[in-house]
């Protein structure tokens, strides 16, 4: 029960989680595979082409994100009730998840970015491919 408390209380650590465990998880069959694994198996035409919708998506989602993140903030407390108090915390912790999920999202996009210039061997870089792909995980 404390560990459930816990993650109700820091509802923002669970795309954490998921990230760091897919991340790693990727990162470690890349590693032991001999051959290149998911993406970085693509042609680099197909994987150039993913990368451009990458950032197209994730940047929707992070502006999406980032103006629900603005609205919820500017929810006044009506009085000084536990009713207000609880949609207060209640909005406090989407915010939270909110804006670290605009986080990843913001790594994608930056990664993206960065792979769709650097990433265009025939095999693609592990550690680009890898970043690219566990953030899509929490979201």
């Amino acid at each position: 029960m404390r560990l459930f408390d816990s993650i109700d209380r820091n509802l923002w650590s669970i795309p954490v989680l998921v990230f760091m465990t897919t991340w790693a998880g990727f990162g470690l069959w890349g590693a032991a595979s001999p051959k290149p694994v998911l993406f970085a198996a693509a042609q680099p035409t197909v994987r150039a082409a993913v990368y451009s919708s990458l950032i197209g998506s994730a940047s929707a989602f992070f502006g999406a994100a980032l103006a629900v993140v603005a609205i919820l903030v500017v929810f006044p407390r009506l009085a000084a009730t536990t009713t207000e108090d609880a949609l207060a915390n209640a909005r406090t912790q989407i915010v939270g998840v909110l804006l670290m999920s605009s986080g990843f999202m913001l790594m994608v996009v930056i990664t993206a970015t960065i792979a769709l210039a650097t990433d265009v061997k025939t095999v693609g870089n592990s550690v680009i491919t890898t970043l690219v792909e566990a953030p899509a995980a929490p979201v």
